[in-house]
């Protein structure tokens, strides 16, 4: 077994990404921030119960707030409780940006 030791920085926007040089010494720090942030584990849960969707209405209330860009595929039961229903969903949280900052930063 090997015991290893990472130092992880955090700040306001997200954790903190060094990018080393040849020499492995830091040369440049970025913070990466996502959209998912904090909301991994609650994206999970809504993964995990999309089971127990009687119809088309609770499969899209399931990933209503899914933090993840992901696609997935229905067939069951349409909106009415009725017929069958086969579809396509892309779910996800859309970063919003400020347009007034340079996008090349981030």
């Amino acid at each position: 077994m090997n015991v290893v030791t990472q130092e992880v920085c955090d700040s306001h926007l997200g954790p903190v990404v060094a990018i080393t040089g040849p020499d492995e010494a830091p040369e440049w720090f970025f913070t990466q921030r996502t959209t998912s942030r904090f909301l991994e584990i609650p994206s999970a849960i809504s993964w995990l119960s999309v089971t127990m969707a009687d119809d088309l209405a609770d499969f899209q209330a399931i990933f209503e707030d899914f933090a993840f860009t992901f696609n997935f595929h229905y067939a069951g039961v349409g909106h009415d409780g009725t017929g069958e229903t086969v579809c396509y969903h892309h779910v996800g949280l859309q970063p919003v940006r400020n347009s007034a900052l340079d996008p090349r930063f981030p």
